[in-house]
């Protein structure tokens, strides 16, 4: 993590990824069956539990969203992941035995990890209105919501230093060989009383099966932080 990146800045990064334990629940849905149960793209994994859970999301074109809180300075400790056989289920269930902060939870269709934190952050502001823009880029979308009343208030409220609303740091390492599986949706989409993190899905959802990643930093008197979105 280049911690210099963090402060006072919102970063959002379109990435490209390339890249056992399961638990006994009640009858589910069939759809969330099948998608909990899509074999993992990646063999093996070696990076930060956070990057761990997007390489499986997008390797099995899931969308998502990912809250990581850094206190105290700390930056992500790295692991060795073996997700050899593994469904997508046991996959989350692996990691977040490894890293117990990556505890995860399925809501319709979407897979959110690390919601235990949800009150440390800005996620969980109410937006009263807000209007999501098939046509908008990813970026786009989100420096409207961030730029909401709502979410700028949570902010002052809680002490976080506001992400910039220019983006500062963006790159797409798209493959240019493979079309897109997600056509464009066709209509705007209206939300009305959300959260920031359910705004946020919605986004994920509607420009195609993407990851988003939150990432706040506590290593001042004010915490920073930033998105970064995770498509293949």
């Amino acid at each position: 993590m280049n911690r210099a990146l963090a402060p006072c800045c919102l970063f959002m990064t379109l990435l490209s990824f390339a890249s056992r334990k399961s638990f006994v629940q009640a009858p589910v849905p069939a759809n969330k069956v099948e998608i909990l149960r899509q074999p993992t793209a990646a063999k093996t994994f070696k990076g930060a539990s956070g990057d761990a859970v997007a390489d499986l999301l997008a390797g099995t074109h899931v969308p998502g969203g990912i809250i990581s809180v850094y206190s105290r300075c700390a930056t992500p400790t790295e692991y060795q992941f073996s997700f050899s056989g593994a469904t997508l289920e046991q996959g989350l269930d692996y990691i977040s035995s490894i890293d117990t902060s990556r505890k995860w939870i399925y809501r319709d269709g979407v897979i959110l990890v690390g919601s235990d934190v949800l009150p440390r952050t800005v996620l969980n502001a109410i937006i009263k209105d807000i209007d999501i823009k098939p046509d908008d880029a990813l970026n786009l979308s989100t420096q409207r919501l961030l730029q909401s009343p709502e979410v700028r208030d949570r902010a002052n409220v809680a002490g976080i230093v506001e992400g910039m609303t220019q983006v500062s740091g963006f790159y797409a390492l798209p493959n240019a060989n493979t079309p897109s599986e997600h056509p464009a949706a066709t209509a705007s989409r209206h939300l009305h009383q959300v959260t920031l993190a359910d705004a946020l899905d919605e986004v994920a959802t509607m420009k195609g099966k993407n990851v988003w990643h939150y990432e706040q930093f506590e290593c001042s008197s004010k915490p920073t932080y930033r998105i970064v979105w995770v498509v293949r």
